[in-house]
This record gives C-alpha cells, structure tokens and sequence, in this order.
C-alpha cells in the first residue's frame, strides 16, 4: 500500500495526500493553486501554500468513508484496520463524492476495466440477499469507489435504463439505495418523504423507486453529477461537517456535532444566495420535526460547487419517516431552540431559534405554522400520487399517521 496518495479533478492534479505516524498531512499542487477557478477541498482546508494537517484534515478525509456496519464489513473483507482512514482511501478513492479522485502514485484519472458492467437478475438477487450489497461488490475488485454514510448504497450507471456498475474509477449517475429486516420498507420511505418534500418547496435529489433482485431499491439521480456534451463530469460538494472541520462520530448536535445556527451561519457566511438557501434550510428543519426524521443531522445537508465562485446548498436528501420505525432515537438530530423532544417544541423555542439566527419571530412562525397546517394534506395528495406511480403501499399510512399527530401537536404548541 502506498504511504502517498494523489488527488486528481478530471485530469489536474489538485494535491498530495500522506500519513505521517498516524496523522495524516495534505499540501495543494503548486500548478493547482495556481489554476484560474481553482477550488478548495472544503472550507476548513483553504487553499494555500505548504502542508496542511490537523483536525479539519483528518475529518475532511473520513467524512468521505463509509461508516457503522458497511465500514466494518469492508475492513474486515479488505483485511484492514476499520479506523484506518489511509488504507481504506488508498483502496476505495478512486471514486468519492463530489468532485475528486484518490489515487496512488502513477496511476492517472479516468475509467478503468472498460464499459458498465451489467449484472443479472439472479445475481442481484443474491447480492440483496446477504448484504451489505457494497460491500460484496468492492471486495470482488472491480469496484474502487467511497461512499459516506452507514446506509447500504451503491453507485451506478444506467446504460438502457437498467442500473450497471460503472468501470473501477469512472463516474456514476445514480445511487441504488437498499432496505434491510430492520427497517422494513425503506426505500419506499424515502422516495415518498422526497415527493413530499418537493410538494412543500424543497429541493430535494430526483428518487423513485424500482424493483431489483426481487426487492423496492430507492434510485437516486446523483446531484454531484452533470452531463456535459455527452460526458459525465464530477462536481465538487462537500457535507456540512467537512465544511465546518467536525468528525463524522459528531454528526450529531448532542455529540457535540452543529446544531441548525452552525449551519445556518455557515450558509450565511458562503452561499452564492444565501436568501433562498436560508429559506430552504429552515424549511428542512421544518419538515424534519413534522415528518418524523430524526436522522437530520450534518453530514445530511452539503454545499455544492456548480462552478467557480462561492457554494450553493445543495439538494436536500436522505431524508425519511423515522418516527415509522418505534426502535429508533425519535430526539431531533437537530434542535429548536434547545429543545430536541420534538413533541416538545413550543412557541418559545421558535422565537429563541429566530433570535440566536437573526430570523423576524413572525416570519419564522409563519413559515412553521404555514408547513404544519399544508403537510398532512400534501401528504395525502403524494400517497395518491405515489399510488399512480408505484400501487398501494403500506409506508403511505406509516408515514402519514404520525405526521398528522406532529402537525397537530405542533400547531397546539405555537399558540401556548
């Protein structure tokens, strides 16, 4: 394994990546920074000269990793350390979110192994199987490819309309996103949560749901990529976490991790349009306590460079129904105010959100009160929707019951 590695956009080097005892050192390639809309890695590594190390680096690095079981499965079909954040990139950065590749020294950007490869029915069926699907697929070799998150996911082409794996190193389209016996009817979930979070105004990542292998698989249209001309081209995007130096075991704001006036002065500070992007960050935080998504955190929402020049926020994703599922946290990832029990969110905390971000009480109070009294009955107009589309489904009830109970429970307490 090599003890450097390259960072590659498209085919400029953009700068070295090295383990010094068990830190790891980062330094921009001289031609790189001196490149005409140069960008920087994150926000919490400025471009600049000389080696740079440190917090901010490591947790940049890792946020790009797998987490929780996916993470552990790879390390231990890699015959790796599962905190060894060096060797897990040096095997897997060949493609990551956003807009970099990892490589080792020598080896240059770009697809290797040919086209697509198309696998069969029965073989995906025994990849859904026995999960984690990614896992399985990057031990076999041929697949060289990170991403963050603990939710069995996987990256692909869609060559005909049917989903493919891209060549090792080459550029994906689409994410395939898996359910597990834990949390029944997952995919279903979140593409309903993403239509109905586009019926209240949001934007989210494009999601519908397919049959693969016998089983629901979410299908994502990735927002880091954009045909160009026929080519697939990578844009750079980071999470809120890599923006704001924190480490991936701190997503969490009662770990220690942003809370929403971290993220809200951050798209304050950097968006290109820091308006409407404040405006869609607050109604996320809004929909998240109504729906029930309890997973709202940081590495949830990301920036996204659609060219030279300052960040946009980027599409809204990942975000379901928790509350469907009773074994989970139902505490905000995020809270309103200080307080975290969404049942719990009063007028008071609201108005102590809109003084800490430097929102007007009334607006922020009637953006809530406006969500809270449209959202059960855009929900029952999606299920309609979503029934056209896909047929009868039981997530349709297990979404809307306790969103309908939020709803009400948050109108009661904005007039107490």
């Amino acid at each position: 394994m090599s003890e450097s590695l390259h960072l590659w956009y498209e085919d400029e080097p953009v700068g070295s990546l090295w383990r010094e005892g068990e830190a790891l050192r980062f330094v921009y390639a001289a031609d790189w920074l001196a490149r005409e809309g140069a960008f920087a890695l994150s926000l919490s590594i400025p471009l600049a000269e000389g080696e740079q190390g440190g917090p901010a680096v490591a947790h940049f690095f890792a946020n790009l990793l797998p987490e929780g079981f996916i993470r552990q499965s790879l390390a231990e079909r890699m015959g790796l350390s599962v905190d060894n954040d060096f060797a897990l990139l040096s095997a897997l950065g060949a493609d990551c979110a956003g807009a970099l590749q990892i490589l080792p020294p020598g080896e240059q950007p770009g697809a290797k192994g040919g086209p697509p490869r198309k696998l069969s029915p029965a073989r995906w069926k025994r990849l859904l199987a026995s999960p984690p699907v990614f896992a399985a697929l990057v031990e076999d070799g041929r697949l060289r490819l990170s991403l963050a998150g603990a939710q069995d996911k996987l990256p692909v082409l869609l060559p005909g309309g049917k989903p493919a794996l891209p060549a090792s190193g080459a550029a994906s389209s689409h994410l395939l996103k898996f359910g597990g016996q834990d949390f029944v009817h997952l995919p279903a979930n979140e593409v309903y949560c993403n239509m109905l979070a586009a019926a209240a105004g949001l934007r989210v990542a494009e999601t519908r749901l397919i049959r693969l292998g016998g089983q629901e698989v979410a299908l994502i249209r990735r927002y880091d990529r954009r045909a160009d001309e026929g080519r697939l081209r990578r844009l750079h995007q980071e999470d809120f976490c890599q923006a704001l130096g924190f480490s991936h075991h701190r997503k969490y704001e009662q770990e220690g991790g942003p809370g929403f006036e971290d993220c809200f002065a951050l798209l304050e500070r950097v968006s290109a349009e820091p308006l409407p992007d404040i405006e869609q960050l607050l109604g996320w935080l809004i929909f998240n306590l109504l729906v029930g998504n309890a997973d709202g955190h940081a590495k949830n929402i990301s920036l996204i460079y659609e060219g030279p020049g300052r960040p946009r926020l980027a599409p809204f994703y990942d975000l379901v129904c928790t509350a469907a599922y009773r074994r989970l946290d139902r505490r905000a990832a995020m809270a309103v105010g200080g307080q975290a029990d969404p049942g719990q969110v009063a007028r008071a905390h609201w108005e102590r959100l809109a003084e800490r971000v430097g929102l007007g009480r009334a607006f922020l109070l009637g953006e809530v009160r406006h969500l809270a009294e449209d959202l059960p009955r855009l929900a029952r107009e999606q299920a309609a929707a979503f029934q056209v589309a896909y047929g009868e489904h039981p997530i349709l009830q297990m979404v809307q019951r306790p969103l309908r109970r939020r709803a009400r429970r948050c109108l009661d307490l904005l007039e107490d």
